[in-house]
């Protein structure tokens, strides 16, 4: 096996009508192997995922469960535990990957042993674009002068502000970092992949390209619509600044982490005030108090 072989990973549940472009694109990468996980979906997807196997034998395969796993990042450490290659990439099934990025991040990743994990940006398409495996999207090449790489408490800083946000996506981790880092965190329903970002800064180099690596699906029935419409990420970025303050308590990180526990301060004042206007009575004491317990932690941070 080459040392610089990738394999890609497919979370699938629910998207039989998205799965074979998202498929599509993947099949255009360089990656060795396809992983589809897909997880007790209650609509075609793994019919779909067994046909597209069967199509290509040698490079798709399946790993399917009769149950649902509420859990992203359950199903993402139960793929990547499966992956032979040193190289990872991640594809949701209902979105496109942009293939221009890989072979760069593999010379990166040649070149730099301890760089972990290589990301970029994302442009977003609607519920019914691109529903034509042979009518993809382009695929230009990027510039791979327009690249970043952090270390130390650089890249906790730009994890912590997040900004550009780096795309789930077509993010390209090295096993080994994966590991290293002890995999997604299991207790999150949300942004599982952006808290593995500071776990792999702690020890690892962080880098990203500053150019779209992946078309994602704004779609109604996708995770993160779901929380919108309950309106929870408030307690979601709670969840990522609090574990990610566990892990980088260096004192020199006391302002970031004071503008992120008032950003989720705001965000918990912001979904009670929504609750009231909504009548959801009996959620607004529940999140008014996870607001002043924010303000408390960024006055203690």
């Amino acid at each position: 096996m080459k040392r610089s072989a990738i394999t890609v990973v497919i979370p699938a549940f629910n998207c039989g009508q998205y799965l074979p472009v998202a498929l599509a694109s993947a099949l255009r990468s360089p990656a060795e192997e396809i992983l589809v996980a897909e997880h007790g979906s209650q609509d075609n997807t793994l019919e779909v995922a067994h046909h597209c196997r069967d199509r290509y034998p040698g490079r798709i395969c399946v790993l399917e469960t009769e149950e649902r796993i509420p859990v992203v990042g359950v199903n993402l450490n139960r793929a990547f535990r499966h992956v032979r290659t040193p190289f990872v990439v991640r594809l949701d099934g209902d979105d496109i990957l942009r293939t221009g990025h890989i072979r760069h991040a593999q010379a990166r990743f040649a070149a730099e042993s301890r760089l972990g994990v290589v990301s970029g940006l994302y442009s977003g398409i609607g519920p019914r674009d691109y529903l034509d495996p042979d009518g993809l999207p382009p695929d230009p090449e990027i510039d791979p002068e327009r690249y970043r790489q952090l270390s130390g408490l650089d890249a906790a800083r730009f994890v912590l502000g997040w900004v550009p946000p780096m795309a789930s996506t077509g993010t390209v981790f090295r096993i080994a970092a994966w590991e290293d880092a002890g995999g997604f965190d299991e207790s999150l329903t949300w942004g599982e992949d952006w808290e593995l970002w500071f776990r792999v800064a702690r020890r690892w180099e962080v880098g990203y390209f500053l150019s779209e690596i992946a078309y994602y699906r704004r779609n109604e029935g996708g995770l993160s619509s779901d929380h919108l419409r309950a309106d929870r990420l408030c307690y979601q970025y709670d969840a990522v600044y609090r574990a990610a303050r566990k892990v980088w308590p260096e004192p020199e990180l006391r302002a970031a982490f004071r503008k992120a526990f008032l950003r989720s301060a705001r965000t918990y004042c912001g979904s009670a005030v929504r609750a009231l206007r909504r009548r959801r009575f009996t959620e607004v004491p529940a999140r008014a108090m996870r607001g002043l317990a924010g303000l408390a932690r960024a006055a203690a941070a």
